[in-house]
């Protein structure tokens, strides 16, 4: 059963490679010039679809972006892609207002060759978008690109829908959207608290899923 997982997401992994980078009706996956960056670097190993290990050993997280978990459907697909296409790659690293989390990693846009990885990984359907009020210089990219993913269906966005609710709930000048019910959200004022009809109204807005309540 191993091996057959192995080969499914190899034959989808050459799909997704295969398949010319500016799809029709993509918001701008290929930039016409890389920005200037912050750093280099070289990506010497990739631990999951948004996480890396540079060639000097410093850690590397993508802004905006949040691939699936370890065991999660599309998780090794993402790695995967994310090591096809960077692994051995001198890449640029874009920083925004936030450098460093709070697990000392790097928090970078990163371009290689041209082409926006943040941007590519979440417009192929591999990564939900998710924010941070410190950093969102590419937001309206990077919602742009799920927008387009989800309305083809593909990835991530193939996959069956949760149960759906009335209605969903994201606090004040928060990027997650949670179920009425969450735990996460039981203290919040009602005053700030904002209700969204149905979960793409939220997605549209740039908000993510809570991973506690998975809405």
């Amino acid at each position: 059963m191993r091996e057959i997982k192995s080969i499914t997401a190899s034959i989808l992994i050459l799909a997704l490679i295969s398949t010319n980078v500016a799809f029709a009706g993509a918001p701008q996956l290929v930039s016409r010039k890389a920005p200037a960056s912050d750093t280099d670097g070289i990506v010497a190993r990739v631990l999951d679809g948004d996480t890396f290990v540079l060639s000097d050993n410093r850690r590397l997280r993508l802004i905006g972006v949040d691939t699936p978990e370890r065991g999660e459907p599309y998780a090794d697909i993402a790695r995967e892609f994310a090591d096809s296409v960077l692994t051995g790659k001198s890449v640029k690293i874009e920083n925004d207002r936030m450098r460093l989390d709070r697990y000392d990693r790097i928090l970078g846009y990163v371009f290689v060759d041209t082409v926006f990885f943040n941007e590519l990984l979440i417009g192929r359907g591999l990564a939900h978008v998710y924010l941070f009020k410190e950093n969102k210089r590419y937001s309206k990219r990077l919602i742009r690109a799920q927008s387009e993913a989800r309305r083809r269906k593909i990835g991530i966005w193939s996959l069956p829908t949760p149960v759906d609710e009335k209605y969903y709930v994201s606090a004040g000048g928060s990027y997650r959207f949670h179920r009425p019910l969450c735990t996460l959200i039981k203290h919040i004022n009602p005053r700030k608290a904002k209700k969204h009809k149905d979960r793409d109204s939220a997605l549209e807005q740039g908000l993510s899923p809570c991973r506690e309540c998975r809405p």
